[in-house]
């Protein structure tokens, strides 16, 4: 079995030639809304994170992968397994697709593709994602990809004018069968 590759995309570790890719993602304010990033990060900043990495999710308890389509080594997207616990066997997922090849399958097969490598390699038993009630395209993603609700946090996540809440998904190694 091949981990972390399909016959469109592979999934790789994140490189230090990745940070003008990461730059771009990361200070996209337009998404700042979906996750806790409230303030650009430097290059700098992003070249520490990737020289910190130590290339063991059991240290890290985190493990970000680019997405690249298989003919080239140019990123297309993101996808983070985070918040890992060795002990309880969980983590969280997000995914994130650069502008230009969304609506293209890239996130629904970055999340298979990594949740394939989570439970059949990493032995993890529950993936998470958590997803604001608002945002319909990721909801619809993360339903597609087999995950369910299994809770709502009230007014979670803060918007200019008003709260939204938070949709908790969970994928089990069961519902990938």
């Amino acid at each position: 079995m091949t981990y972390l590759k399909n016959d469109i995309i592979r999934l790789r570790a994140l490189e230090p030639a990745d940070v003008p890719f990461l730059y771009a993602m990361e200070n996209d304010s337009s998404v700042w809304n979906a996750g806790s990033n409230i303030q650009p990060f430097s290059s700098k900043t992003l070249r520490d994170f990737i020289d910190a990495q130590q290339g063991d999710v059991y240290a890290d308890k985190q493990l970000r992968l680019v997405a690249c389509l298989n003919d080239s080594e140019t990123p297309v997207g993101l996808v983070d397994l985070y918040d890992f616990s060795p002990r309880h066997l969980h983590a969280w997922v997000a995914v994130m697709t650069d502008f230009k090849h969304r609506e293209k399958g890239i996130a629904s097969m970055a999340l298979a593709l990594l949740a394939d490598y989570a439970f059949n390699f990493l032995h993890i038993r529950v993936l998470m994602a958590m997803v604001a009630a608002d945002n319909q395209a990721s909801i619809q993603l993360f339903k597609s990809a087999g995950y369910v609700q299994c809770g709502v946090f009230p007014n979670y996540y803060l918007r200019t004018s008003s709260a939204v809440d938070a949709i908790c998904f969970q994928l089990l190694p069961s519902a990938t069968k």
